[in-house]
Order: structure tokens, then C-alpha cells, then sequence
């Protein structure tokens, strides 16, 4: 599918290979996310992906700002998505990173340390780190 590079929701995917560094395994066959109340254009490499419990609906974890917002209630972290994609489209699924390694200062939102501790713990086959320069 052609890209509008015109569009004001252009998709960028400049950072896509500094933020995830590898990518060692993933949910077969990725996932559609509901992106019902998400407000960005697209959803960025290195998004967290959380999931529905009760459904198993995945969604990518909201936002406030430039920050990823706490875990919603009935919630679980799932992984971190590999690839920007557009999110009306979302290229038929996205491809979401259970074990690897990204690169946390690349993350298209930051990770307060109010939910840091938690995503690590949940995503605790994602080795999260960033450089130092």
C-alpha cells in the first residue's frame, strides 16, 4: 500500500531500527490493535502493546503527552511493536515483540517510573537499555 508522504500523518519510520536493536521472537501472525480513542496518526516501533484480559483484545497502551499513561484496569502488558504502521491500516497487523532488545531512549513515548518497573517485569524477556551519549 503507497505511503502519502504529503499527509500530515506521514508515517516515520526513521527510528524503527534504532529502537528495536533485535528481535528475537514475536506473537505469530502479529495482532490488529483496536485503536479505539488512540489520537495519533500511527503507531510508532517500540509502542507498548498491552491486552484485554477479559477479551484478549490488544491495544496499544494509551498515552498522556509524551509519556505512556499507567496500565489500564483489565489489562496486561503484551509486548512492544517491531515496525511503524499506519493505524487505520496497520498493514493488515502489526508485528508485536514479546523477547529482544530496544533501545529505550529511541521509544516513540517515555516510560515514567511509575510503570517502568512494571513493563520490565511483565515484558521480562525484553532486555530494555539505551546508549549512554
Amino acid at each position: 500500500m503507497p505511503i502519502n508522504l504529503t499527509s500530515e500523518s506521514a508515517l516515520d519510520t526513521s527510528k524503527d531500527s534504532i529502537v528495536i536493536r533485535l528481535n528475537t521472537f514475536t506473537l505469530e501472525g502479529g495482532r490488529v490493535l483496536d485503536v479505539t480513542g488512540f489520537a495519533p496518526a500511527n503507531i510508532q516501533a517500540g509502542h507498548i502493546v498491552i491486552r484485554e484480559i477479559a477479551t484478549g483484545t490488544y491495544k496499544p497502551n494509551p498515552i498522556s503527552g509524551t509519556a505512556f499513561s499507567a496500565l489500564p484496569e483489565g489489562y496486561a502488558y503484551a509486548g512492544i511493536v517491531v515496525a511503524s504502521v499506519d493505524k487505520v491500516t496497520q498493514g493488515g497487523g502489526v508485528a508485536v515483540m514479546t523477547q529482544g532488545v530496544v533501545n529505550t531512549k529511541a521509544m516513540p513515548y517515555t516510560m515514567t517510573t511509575a510503570i517502568e518497573g512494571a513493563v520490565k517485569t511483565a515484558l521480562n524477556q525484553i532486555y530494555f537499555t539505551f546508549d549512554n551519549q
